[in-house]
């Protein structure tokens, strides 16, 4: 039987391997377009939760993973500041699911990338 604390790490190690690749292409979108980070989180004692937050001045991109549910969230807003105060729109969410295969989670990137286009 596994515990409920393998489990926990289980996903935190997948999630280590999937964040990074998911955050690099939304960044590899953005920058070519003046979009920089400007904030970035990560709270490994809250599910993992982690978000990084790009913004060219005019409006921001955000992108979430929420370690508790599973999900990856891209937000969008226009409305500075560009916190967690703003109004933001859900561009895409994604579920991140132990059980998905390799590639699902390869998937993963270009399906948030392609709600940039």
């Amino acid at each position: 039987m596994v515990s409920m604390k393998q489990n926990v790490t289980e996903r935190l190690n997948n999630i280590e391997n999937c964040y990074p690749q998911v955050k690099s292409a939304v960044d590899g979108k953005l920058r070519p377009k003046g979009y920089l980070v400007i904030d970035e989180k990560y709270s490994p004692e809250v599910f993992g939760n982690r978000y990084a937050t790009w913004s060219n001045k005019i409006d921001a991109i955000r992108l979430i993973w929420d370690g508790k549910d599973d999900w990856f969230y891209l937000n969008a807003t226009h409305t500075p500041p560009f916190d967690w105060k703003a109004n933001w729109k859900v561009l895409i969410y994604i579920p991140y699911l132990r059980e998905h295969d390799l590639e699902y989670a390869k998937s993963i990137p270009g399906k948030i990338v392609a709600t940039l286009d």
